[in-house]
């Protein structure tokens, strides 16, 4: 505005004829400057970044702030719906949760895609937005990208591998994507106190045993206050220690663990475990 005016001044102290000359010159600028061809929006740097770790339309982005928003942007100017559930998703975390959980309920899992960052910290930027999520897989696309598969506990879950090996224990050695008891008496896993819904379930539990002294995994909510079932594990086993056991979940349970206890001198190798729902209770 004050340029204008500025501006002004001096046409009225020139001579009409400089006057038009320059108005006319000014006008060909402006007129030059809204007729040349815009940047592409696929040409901005910061869109060209998200192109090359990810593809529009993937929905879901967690991760590194800088470039989870870009992503979500990135797709919503090419007409996908997307969410991000990174730092300050707060504001929208209904809406994301809601789409979460459809895209479960109409394929079983969802797909997040974790950018420039550890899964254990995108998992845990999903767990406080729509969590809590049970994590299926995660697939390492690059080395900035990850593919988290990820689902609710509606239908049991399954800790194989490095799922498995990240969960809690206070005895044993990580070996080969399996925990071996180390002489000591103790758990040799437990957790995951994940949210489970009444119903009734299948427990298959993987590993081998030589020498058990009591051995056994239990299943439990409330901080093991509330056991649901108590298994021996059998001696001289490899494979399976047990196959697709029976398990009742009256209610729902807010904190579901599956532990694992060893004696002293056990000889047991843990590998990991599956519990599949066979039915909800109404």
């Amino acid at each position: 505005m004050f340029i204008s005016i500025e501006i002004a001044k001096i046409f009225n102290e020139i001579k009409l004829k400089y006057a038009v000359f320059f108005t006319t010159i000014l006008s060909l600028v402006a007129m030059i400057v809204l007729f040349v061809t815009p940047t592409s929006f696929n040409n901005y740097k910061i869109i060209q970044r998200v192109n090359n770790l990810s593809t529009p339309g993937s929905s879901l982005y967690a991760g590194d702030y800088w470039v989870v928003w870009p992503s979500v942007l990135r797709d919503m100017m090419k007409g996908y719906e997307a969410y991000g559930l990174g730092y300050r998703a707060e504001g929208n975390k209904e809406k994301v949760k809601n789409y979460v959980f459809e895209k479960i309920k109409d394929n079983g899992y969802v797909i997040v895609i974790c950018l420039n960052e550890k899964v254990v910290n995108c998992v845990n930027q999903i767990n406080s937005v729509v969590g809590p999520i049970y994590v299926r897989e995660s697939t390492l696309v690059n080395d900035q990208v990850h593919k988290i598969k990820i689902t609710d506990f509606s239908r049991g879950f399954v800790y194989e591998r490095e799922s498995f090996t990240n969960l809690p224990s206070n005895v044993g050695l990580v070996v080969n994507h399996s925990k071996q008891s180390d002489g000591r008496a103790g758990y040799l896993a437990y957790g995951p106190y994940v949210p489970l819904k009444a119903g009734k379930y299948k427990l298959t539990v993987f590993g081998s045993s030589k020498k058990l002294n009591g051995a056994y995994i239990d299943i439990v909510s409330d901080k093991g206050d509330v056991v649901y079932k108590k298994i021996e594990l059998p001696q001289y086993v490899k494979g399976s220690l047990l196959d697709e056991v029976s398990i009742d979940i009256p209610e729902n349970a807010l904190d579901l663990e599956v532990r694992v206890w060893v004696n002293e001198d056990d000889e047991l190798t843990f590998s990991g475990y599956k519990l599949e729902s066979v039915s909800a209770f109404q």
